[in-house]
């Protein structure tokens, strides 16, 4: 089957093709370059044309961090499909809990998967398989183009519904920020289902950058080999990442050819935030805080490497394109300094949200505009520091309590996840001398009683081996939640 150009989807927006690498797998065992990656995602657009003869649909795309998972989303995008992200680390209920919920018309593997009845090779895309349904069609927007789960491992069906031109304006913005070139080369640290590893792909396609793709970690021997081998120049990572390489050893583990860190989902310790800019500074290089949402498709804030550490703590500016506002209760604009809700506007806002297949066709609800839930200020620089969240407040006893402030503050000497109980503080720590059945008396919870005002009966510590976390790194709320 010979492919012809397509013009569809994010495949438009990337670098031309050349002979410039594109994608490369870590183990050095297949080595895209642009002009390779826009013949294979035609070619497979073409075959999904065969497959799903039947024009635009909802497909999910059962992402891994591989090559093949990369080509069919841009091919599915190519063909018009709006496309759902799915984690592969979903277990087989859940996955077929998703596609019991939403009826996708064809879903896109690059291996056969459990618990799914008809999975056949793609012809034309040898690497892939496919399964289509008889379910009448998903009514679909025609703006909508991409679907990304904000639930972690829990498999809940609410999507965040994207628009295509926010995920070329976030790419392009990231890039603009970081200063991404065609001289850069990632390396896939993230779950590509994840928006913030989406972003990272996306902006270094635009780019004309490379990414060497791999599913190891940072704890993983050959991960870091792959970053030698291939001479990576940037990584990326969320808080827990970035604790388990300080632990690692930075000198040591991270070689002289990394010249850019990013960090995002979740605020990372002032003190790491301090030493890894110094260690990165000291050899000519950047490290970025940044802060975003699924919502925003990915990030809203970049601070500037050179912003650091004088503004640490914050979480930097405006990515090119949008805007930072902080409101009050009543929507009303606050002046710098202020706290309040942090609103953001910008071309890389969300369409909306959907919970049932009706949703799919709502079209643009936000209007380019988002409230994220989270409380800060901006300085008159523009510079945006985040203090809470509004929906992690606890009340005990009628005190409110700020449950992230609450993490932040025991995070010194453990990692520390807080829910809220039936009016009770539940702390769930690492701590060694936690691990005991009656925790009364316990520091944390005579240090919190004082701090919060509280009776202590109002605090109960859970010691536990290590916190759950989603594929992406972030603590795992629902299942502490269930542990309760």
């Amino acid at each position: 089957m010979s492919a012809t150009p397509r013009a569809q989807g994010f495949a438009a927006h990337m670098a031309p093709a050349s002979d410039a690498v594109a994608l490369l797998a870590a183990d050095g065992s297949r080595v895209l370059t642009y002009a390779a990656l826009h013949e294979a995602v035609a070619r497979t657009a073409q075959a999904l044309d065969a497959a799903w003869p039947h024009g635009r649909a909802l497909a999910f795309c059962v992402m891994r961090n591989d090559i093949e998972s990369i080509v069919a989303l841009l091919a599915l995008r190519a063909a018009g499909h709006a496309v759902v992200l799915v984690d592969r680390a979903l277990d087989a209920a859940q996955q077929a809990a998703l596609r019991a919920h939403w009826a996708p018309s064809l879903c896109v593997t690059s291996e056969r998967e459990p618990g799914v009845a008809e999975w056949a090779p793609l012809a034309g895309a040898p690497r892939l398989r496919v399964s289509t349904s008889d379910a009448p069609p998903a009514p679909l927007h025609p703006a909508l183009g991409w679907c990304l789960t904000t639930s972690g491992s829990t498999g809940s069906p609410k999507l965040v519904l994207l628009a295509e031109s926010a995920v070329v304006a976030n790419a392009r913005s990231i890039a603009d920020a970081l200063c991404i070139t065609a001289h850069d080369r990632a390396i896939t640290c993230l779950p590509l289902h994840y928006a913030y590893g989406l972003s990272l792909l996306t902006s270094h396609l635009m780019a004309g950058a490379s990414l060497v793709v791999t599913e190891r970690g940072f704890m993983d021997g050959a991960f870091w080999q792959a970053v030698k081998m291939h001479e990576v120049t940037s990584l990326a990572g969320v808080p827990y990442m970035y604790e388990m390489l300080e632990r690692l050893g930075v000198a040591r583990a991270v070689p002289p050819c990394v010249r850019v860190m990013t960090q995002a989902g979740g605020k990372l310790r002032d003190a790491s935030v301090q030493r890894l800019h110094a260690f990165m500074d000291a050899r000519g290089g950047r490290f970025h805080v940044m802060y975003g949402q699924t919502e925003a498709t990915a990030r809203i804030a970049v601070m500037p490497h050179e912003w650091l550490p004088a503004r640490l703590g914050a979480a930097g500016r405006a990515v090119p394109g949008g805007v930072l506002e902080v409101r009050d209760a009543q929507g009303a604009p606050l002046p710098p300094g202020t706290e309040g809700e942090i609103v953001y506007r910008g071309p890389n806002v969300m369409l909306g949200y959907a919970t049932t297949r009706d949703d799919l066709a709502l079209g643009d609800e936000q209007q380019g505009v988002l409230h994220t839930g989270d409380l800060g200020c901006v300085d008159a620089d523009g510079c945006l520091v985040i203090t809470g969240r509004l929906k992690r407040i606890g009340k005990l006893f009628g005190v409110r309590i700020d449950l992230d402030a609450v993490e932040r503050a025991l995070a010194d000497d453990a990692p520390a996840a807080v829910l809220e109980g039936d009016n009770q503080l539940v702390v769930f720590t690492t701590r060694p001398d936690a691990a005991v059945p009656d925790t009364a008396g316990h520091p944390i919870v005579l240090d919190l009683a004082a701090r919060l005002r509280v009776q202590q009966r109002a605090i109960v510590v859970r010691g536990v081996a290590e916190l759950p976390r989603t594929t992406s790194g972030k603590v795992d709320y629902p299942a502490l939640r269930r542990a309760l």
